[in-house]
């Protein structure tokens, strides 16, 4: 009964973790975050690898796919069996710690806290990595591919 109940206290705090991602990435522009957008920011500094500005519209995509991944692990296209639940846990939690370090590499970028933005970036990397490496590991259904690989892939 305990591991049940946090199994559901993660879900709930990778859907948390989502929204809270998300928000702060609509907020950096729709407000924007010390008054200038992701992309304004982006353009302050001088480089020779940028890509052009709608190659950014992917992450409409990324952001679409990720929370067909929160649905799905929140068990509503699925039922977990039991050697699965504590697979998905763990990926949970480095989805969990990638969502919040990417609503904090937002503030710093914004802030122009370049260190602290690669050091973060460097942690979801990190936290992509791990994801990846555990969905290797694993054998995947059809819909595992499809609603936990697929947008793992993506990002």
């Amino acid at each position: 009964m305990e591991d049940n109940k946090r199994l559901q206290s993660i879900r709930y705090l990778v859907l948390l973790s989502y929204v809270i991602m998300l928000t702060f990435n609509v907020l950096a522009n729709a407000i924007p975050i010390n008054q200038q957008t992701t992309g304004q920011v982006a353009d302050t500094y001088f480089n020779l690898l940028a890509p052009a500005g709608l190659t950014f519209s992917i992450w409409g995509l990324i952001y679409a796919w990720l929370f067909l991944f929160v649905v799905y692990q929140l068990g509503r296209f699925y039922r977990a069996t039991k050697p699965n639940q504590a697979f998905i846990s763990r990926l949970d939690v480095y989805f969990i710690l990638s969502s919040f370090a990417n609503a904090v590499w937002i503030v710093a970028w914004h802030n122009h806290w370049i260190g602290v933005s690669v050091i973060v970036m460097i942690g979801i990397l990190f936290c992509l990595i791990q994801i990846n490496l555990l969905l290797r590991k694993c054998r995947l259904t059809f819909k595992d591919r499809v609603f936990m690989h697929m947008p793992f892939s993506l990002y």
